[in-house]
């Protein structure tokens, strides 16, 4: 990503289906002092337009599939292999140094629905996920023997809670 420009203080749309693959996108966004401004890959242009209107993105990060979509909001994109599916190794997997971040920088910006209006984007930073997640840690924590569900999508803000709480706390 820092080889494609990313830099501290960007936005980077990631555009990948729920998996493995997402959440290594997310940390690589991180790692570089970006935003992870998450956004389903299948949602409808004139959407991912004004998302990618207001974010300002520096990049796409998305998988074979919808690299076209993303192409036609005007912003770069990076195409990354699906692990998942193809079982080949892409090249979100060579961490680089990460970012001298602050606390108090955006960790991601989701999205509201629209429905008073215009989607706006709202900023989530790394204290507030932090705090987050040693609230979950404190109230309900992980089990050695627990999985964690996440059921709702990265775009939408309660993957903070049911994504990040439980890698955090390392299951």
């Amino acid at each position: 990503l820092v080889a494609q420009g990313v830099a501290s203080g960007d936005a980077v749309l990631v555009a990948v289906d729920r998996s493995i693959d997402a959440v290594v996108a997310m940390l690589a966004v991180m790692q570089s002092g970006a935003a992870y401004v998450p956004v389903d890959p299948r949602t409808p242009v004139s959407r991912l337009r004004s998302v990618a209107e207001d974010a300002h993105p520096s990049l796409a990060v998305t998988t074979s599939p919808h690299g076209d979509a993303l192409a036609a909001l005007g912003v770069p994109v990076m195409v990354v292999s699906d692990r998942s599916s193809a079982g080949e190794t892409g090249s979100l997997d060579a961490p680089g140094e990460p970012s001298a971040g602050s606390a108090e920088d955006t960790m991601f910006v989701v999205f509201t629905s629209g429905s008073t209006g215009r989607p706006k984007g709202v900023p989530g930073s790394h204290r507030a996920v932090l705090n987050r997640c040693a609230w979950e840690a404190a109230v309900a924590p992980h089990e050695p023997d627990e999985m964690a569900a996440q059921k709702t999508t990265s775009d939408f803000v309660d993957h903070v809670a049911e994504l990040w709480a439980p890698l955090v706390a390392g299951r």
